[in-house]
């Protein structure tokens, strides 16, 4: 069972470990917002159960709708949307 982990920073032993996770040479997380041990479990699970090569949890639902419109649609390209969309969507899409 994976342990639910609730916090926003992780520390490093020492500088050397911390220069060695920026040079990309030790695995480790950095802040919350950017994943987690338990985040990183529930999207190998999702992936696992959607038999999908890979799966993203977002932290709130803006991020989850300017990734993919951001990944789908081409500079220069067209969203079509309803009035009803949410407010702040539309703002991004009328700015991107």
């Amino acid at each position: 069972t994976t342990p639910i982990v609730q916090t926003a920073t992780f520390t490093f032993e020492n500088t050397a470990e911390l220069i060695a996770y920026q040079e990309g040479r030790y695995q480790s997380f950095e802040y919350g917002r950017y994943g987690n041990p338990t985040t990183m479990t529930a999207e190998q699970k999702i992936a696992e159960m959607e038999v999908a090569e890979d799966c993203l949890i977002s932290s709130s639902g803006m991020y989850a709708a300017t990734t993919m419109l951001m990944s789908l649609v081409p500079p220069g390209g067209h969203i079509v949307t309803t009035t009803d969309c949410y407010r702040r969507t539309r703002q991004f899409i009328q700015t991107f």
